[in-house]
């Protein structure tokens, strides 16, 4: 599956804000939940969608 990363850019800052009830899963992508801790305490959470790639590269994180 691929994607154009402007037109998605473009859905995640440009769509009304909902609460999440879907999971990368839905649109056939493998991910892992993730969380973290930001520096002033606030608790972080989101997924990791590994690329279709075995070959490790940069990795975006988009964060709204």
């Amino acid at each position: 599956m691929s994607f154009h990363p402007i037109k998605m850019t473009r859905l995640m800052m440009l769509s009304r804000r909902t609460p999440v009830t879907r999971t990368p899963a839905e649109a056939g992508l493998d991910y892992e939940d993730v969380a973290f801790k930001a520096e002033d305490g606030l608790n972080l959470k989101g997924w990791f969608v590994p690329g279709a790639t075995e070959n490790p590269g940069p990795v975006i994180v988009y964060v709204h």
